[in-house]
């Protein structure tokens, strides 16, 4: 009887636990459905003006960061957030003046802000291409592969990074990697990548 109790209390104690588990992934899901729509809007937030200062890029580049880490293993939020118009929200934001210099190298506080912007785009784009081949199609078509080829070669470690993953989000996709990606010149910026003095660029 003894034995019997004990297993019955392991297993309630089990069942506990996975109900609980579940809830809180219920919870997390509903969270995010709910949220998704007004990140993407955010990420459209207008650019810092003479009374924002860099208040307009932060706020982007959180915006980013947050809709990357809310989608980056569901299929589901990734179309949700497709569906809300991620990808041209994310194209508008990686193609901004501010995003322009992403070559250049410079100390100023606000192209740091600047290129914490991009990376922070870049970041969304690999999570929203992660699982989803519709995702994938929509950031080819919306022409954005040239400056994510561009971004592998910035100056800036973390905005290489990024780019190498968004490289590696939409080559889960065998058509994209036979066409648009060799054909995009992707592979000699890559490949240079696997030497790069950073180690997190190169782990990416």
């Amino acid at each position: 009887l003894a034995v019997d109790e004990t297993t019955a209390a392991t297993t309630a104690a089990a069942a506990a636990a996975a109900a609980e588990t579940q809830t809180s992934r219920c919870s997390e899901r509903e969270v995010s459905v709910a949220v998704i729509p007004a990140l993407v809007k955010l990420l459209s937030s207008p650019s810092p003006g003479a009374t924002t200062g860099v208040s307009g890029v932060d706020t982007r580049a959180l915006s980013a960061r947050c809709l990357a880490h809310a989608v980056q293993r569901s299929e589901a939020l990734q179309k949700l957030a497709c569906d809300a118009d991620a990808i041209s929200a994310l194209v508008s934001l990686l193609t901004t003046r501010e995003c322009r210099a992403l070559s250049l190298s410079g100390a100023a506080r606000a192209v740091d802000a600047e290129m914490n912007m991009f990376e922070s785009g870049l970041l969304a784009v690999a999570a929203l291409c992660g699982n989803r081949e519709a995702s994938r199609k929509a950031v080819i078509e919306a022409k954005l592969l040239p400056r994510i080829v561009e971004a592998l070669r910035s100056s800036h470690s973390d905005v290489r990074a990024a780019a190498a993953l968004c490289v590696r989000s939409l080559s889960r996709s065998v058509k994209l990697l036979r066409a648009s990606l060799i054909d995009s010149g992707v592979a000699e910026p890559l490949f240079a990548l696997l030497f790069d003095g950073s180690l997190q660029v190169q782990l990416s």
